[in-house]
């Protein structure tokens, strides 16, 4: 086992804890969600399982938890936590809905793929906050506009992905903007907009972003990490 030596271990410990995509999307959303919610006005608090996991083709009032939705935990919690019941979901940490989120939204939908933190924040928050399939419609149709060419199908995938990450950093930051643009007029147009205050901030925030240095940031500084290890342990 190689001894990295003081110089190693400090370059390790600051790699380890740069920010990722995800620590930067989830220290957030979990400050606007509460705890356990289930008004009847909000359709993400509506279930097709009831919390005995019966199957309803009418859907039924569940509620959700520091904004996971009792379907994303019935059909994710045996995988994450080995255990599944209504109270642990109504009773759910932080450090829980964390680990729910980066497992049933992060990453299957490439948010450790995507090269560009604010892109991968504002596809990932839409699916977290309903409108997702729309705005990677909206992804789509802009990539093609702008000499990409990839399917209108709605779907993340390696092929929208790939076609994100080719993009310069200038456009993948006119693409950013783009995606909160599109944000904002989906959520004005939400019937429910005016109920949740907290959508508000959610814009406010998403555009604060503009000033967020990404790209594969993170990839470049593992990069550096390798070599150094490489060239201390020679």
């Amino acid at each position: 086992m190689p001894c990295y030596g003081t110089i190693g271990n400090n370059y390790l410990n600051h790699v380890l804890s740069m920010k990722t995509g995800f620590e930067i999307w989830a220290n957030k959303v979990f400050v606007f969600e509460g705890g356990f919610s289930d008004d009847s006005r909000d359709p993400g608090n509506w279930s097709h399982y009831d919390f005995n996991g019966k199957y309803n083709p009418t859907k039924v009032l569940t509620g959700t938890n520091r904004g996971i939705t009792w379907e994303t935990y019935f059909n994710n919690a045996e995988k994450v936590f080995g255990k599944r019941s209504s109270n642990h979901f109504k009773n759910l940490t932080i450090g829980e809905a964390k680990q729910l989120a980066y497992k049933s939204f992060w990453v299957p939908l490439y948010g450790d793929q995507i090269n560009n933190d604010r892109i991968a924040i504002n596809i990932i928050y839409s699916f977290w906050g309903g409108g997702g399939y729309s705005m990677v419609r909206f992804t789509q149709n802009w990539l093609n506009k702008n000499g990409k060419n990839v399917a209108i199908d709605s779907i993340i995938g390696n092929e929208t992905v790939k076609a994100i990450n080719s993009l310069s950093a200038q456009k993948q930051t006119e693409l950013a903007d783009a995606q909160v643009e599109y944000r904002t007029l989906q959520l004005h147009s939400d019937p429910n907009y005016k109920i949740y205050p907290g959508w508000d901030k959610a814009l406010e925030w998403l555009w604060s972003l503009k000033s967020l240095k990404t790209s594969g940031g993170n990839l470049l500084g593992i990069s550096i990490f390798a070599l150094t290890l490489y060239f201390l342990t020679k």
